[in-house]
């Protein structure tokens, strides 16, 4: 949805300390907002920003200063300081369920994480996993590479806690005849055809 991009201004000066924002920097080539902190140049930005452009948890910065497709250029960037333009957008989610791992089964997900993210991303979906299977009964949400798992079972937490939900049910409190798993998936917003040169998109 474009309506969700907006472009944010911050300044930051080089060596002053940290933004105030924790990211992680992925394979995808944008940068996804793990955690914002209660002061610095992110904070400030946002005690005056509307409310439809508050930088927030989960979003995904798209550009830095105008680069776009290289997430840790992305990320150097944002360490550079000055006046930075950031392209910004909230997450599309969706949730894939009934994903029964009882007598064996596995999902069939290659993941990687940062120790300090709040999502897992997705390398590779497996041929023969739950997952793919999925992909194949659906034309709709289907998983790919570059996605992110923000949640299971409605349940956040850290990348790691994550990937223990993932792997037993009963570890955080589900249900013992509970062996169904449902992901929460966070992908950017697709670009739109027609989008100006310049202009924030998802």
């Amino acid at each position: 949805d474009p309506s969700s991009a907006f472009v944010a201004f911050l300044t930051f000066a080089e060596g002053a300390g940290k933004l105030g924002m924790a990211v992680d920097v992925t394979r995808s080539g944008f940068l996804r907002v793990s955690g914002v902190e209660e002061s610095g140049p992110v904070a400030f930005y946002n005690m005056s920003a509307p409310t439809h452009a508050l930088i927030r948890e989960g979003d995904m910065i798209t550009s830095v200063n105008g680069l776009e497709g290289d997430a840790q250029k992305q990320f150097l960037a944002l360490q550079a300081g000055g006046l930075i333009e950031l392209g910004v957008c909230r997450p599309l989610l969706f949730t894939v369920g009934g994903l029964d791992i009882s007598g064996g089964r596995v999902l069939g997900l290659d993941v990687v994480y940062h120790e300090t993210s709040t999502a897992a991303y997705i390398i590779g979906v497996r041929e023969g996993g739950l997952v793919h299977a999925h992909n194949q009964a659906t034309l709709e949400a289907r998983v790919r590479e570059g996605d992110l798992i923000v949640a299971v079972n409605g349940q956040r937490g850290s990348a790691s806690e994550l990937l223990q939900m993932m792997g037993s049910t009963n570890a955080f409190g589900f249900e013992e005849e509970d062996e169904e798993l449902e992901l929460t998936v966070a992908r950017p917003w697709e670009p739109l055809n027609g989008v100006p040169p310049g202009a924030p998109h998802c």
